[in-house]
């Protein structure tokens, strides 16, 4: 589990510290046309968007998440709170996309990618950004929209950093799932912190 933390704790600093930062693309990676349009990928994007939108227990995940080792009947609470049926139905999910992920780095070498570079694949994959505009409110939307966007190209980073914990089915799924979860704090933070620029805008 000590590794496990190390790798957690990598994937906290790519949410909280990059989803709303700016990064150079990566200049090595020359596959990216293709990859963005692999429909691996974006079968993968598309079934991970349905798991964090299904997020139904964040607080139950965050307290079994605290625990150096889960056991069944655990991985049970920790499968529903994420919002499947049963820990089988998550670890059906859990398969299906460590699979398609592994082929992806295989041919691929996402590791290499830069946050910059999945933020343009996702941008292409059904993300999307709003133009700059002088208006205040539009603004505001815009940053919280990069910002989201942001914050899904980190947890991609933190679901391949997690490939490293699938020697385990067990440390990884508790992996993708933190990952997960993280990714819904952090776009959670992006529209807190765009309702505060509303308000800013509304009393200027």
């Amino acid at each position: 589990m000590k590794n496990f933390k190390k790798i957690m704790f990598g994937i906290v600093l790519s949410l909280t510290f990059l989803a709303c930062s700016d990064e150079e693309p990566s200049l090595e990676v020359l596959n990216i046309k293709n990859l963005k349009n692999d429909s691996r990928l974006k079968s993968y994007i598309e079934e991970n968007q349905k798991f964090i939108n299904n997020i139904s227990d964040i607080k139950t995940v965050n307290k079994l998440l605290k625990k150096e080792n889960l056991n069944n009947q655990e991985l049970e609470k920790l499968s529903i709170a994420i919002g499947f049926g049963s820990l089988e139905a998550y670890l059906k999910h859990y398969n299906n996309q460590t699979d398609i992920l592994i082929s992806l780095e295989n041919e691929y070498k996402l590791s290499t990618y830069s946050k910059e570079d999945f933020k343009n694949i996702l941008l292409d994959n059904g993300y999307y950004g709003i133009a700059k505009s002088d208006d205040c409110s539009e603004s505001c939307t815009r940053t919280a929209r990069n910002c989201i966007i942001g914050a899904a190209a980190g947890a991609t980073i933190g679901h391949v950093a997690c490939l490293s914990a699938d020697v385990t089915v067990i440390v990884g799924v508790i992996c993708h799932a933190a990952v997960a979860v993280l990714q819904v704090v952090v776009q959670d933070e992006c529209l807190n912190q765009q309702v505060q620029c509303y308000n800013a805008c509304n009393s200027q």
